[in-house]
């Protein structure tokens, strides 16, 4: 079996004895029928999902417990072809908002700073939509 040949298949680490699987394995890897697991996003090559996958594991991280499940749960909802976009729709979307377990830094009174953790969100009344309207 020494002499026996093999093929190695770079993207995947596998080895091949068989030179047609080798080459299915190339052809599928480069196909455009990948999904990155975190975003949904489709059509991606093998390698293209697994970087997609790598950088949301990194911006993951970043956050706190609480935050990656909304993070999660938005990226699912969105139909980007590029993780800049997505990223760019989501802090769009989370920069103005709270989320319930969510760590925040809050000034109550004598605008002493204290750390403090959301408990629950209300949404704002119509004047308070309209008057922030007003003020930009």
């Amino acid at each position: 079996l020494q002499d026996e040949d093999v093929f190695h298949c770079v993207i995947t680490n596998e080895i091949f004895r068989d030179y047609d699987e080798f080459c299915q394995r190339i052809i599928l890897c480069n196909s455009m029928v990948w999904t990155c697991e975190y975003t949904g996003k489709t059509g991606l090559t093998y390698l293209e999902a697994l970087e997609s996958e790598k950088q949301v594991q990194e911006l993951l991280k970043e956050l706190s417990t609480e935050l990656r499940v909304a993070v999660l749960f938005l990226a699912s909802k969105t139909h980007r072809n590029s993780l800049t976009e997505m990223v760019d729709d989501l802090y769009s979307f989370m920069r103005d908002r709270f989320f319930i377990g969510e760590n925040v830094n809050a000034s109550f009174a004598n605008n002493k700073w204290k750390e403090s953790h959301i408990l629950q969100v209300i949404a704002p009344s119509e004047k308070q939509l309209k008057d922030s309207q007003k003020n930009g």
